[in-house]
């Protein structure tokens, strides 16, 4: 059935990312963190001086848990919280020199894996991809029927 082998393949690819979650990493120093933890210095290495809850809406996530992430990346020394004089109720974040060592690894890491992804998308036509964009989206929505 082709619609079994779609929905085995999801499946797999659901479970690896749950599995991805909970599976910490070294990127380039001795830290090891977790995968919210390196999107977390993603964006802040991508926008310096960035908020805690811009991060909260760029990740999805809530307040509470992003306080845990900061506090952690916080204590393993790759992010800083900066002085700013006119708000002192959230300040605003920036990576530590580890930080940016853990930045840069994770950055290439990145581009490897897009790369190996552009060369499959670029097998597939435009109607093809917009196609598989909507399918994807239309499964998405159903997950998240509640």
């Amino acid at each position: 059935m082709k619609s079994e082998n779609i929905i085995n393949t999801f499946e797999k690819l659901i479970y690896w990312s749950g599995e991805r979650y909970k599976l910490a990493k070294e990127y380039g120093t001795n830290q090891k963190l977790y995968i919210a933890e390196i999107h977390a210095i993603e964006l802040i290495g991508k926008y310096s001086g960035i908020l805690q809850r811009d991060l909260c809406e760029m990740m999805g996530i809530t307040k509470g848990r992003m306080s845990i992430i900061i506090s952690n990346l916080c204590k393993k020394g790759l992010v800083e919280k900066t002085d700013d004089l006119i708000n002192r109720k959230e300040l605003p974040l920036r990576l530590t020199s580890q930080g940016h060592i853990v930045f840069q690894f994770h950055d290439t890491q990145e581009q490897v894996r897009m790369d190996a992804i552009n060369k499959v998308l670029n097998r597939c036509s435009d109607e093809e991809i917009e196609k598989f964009t909507g399918i994807l989206e239309d499964v998405l929505n159903i997950l998240q029927e509640k």
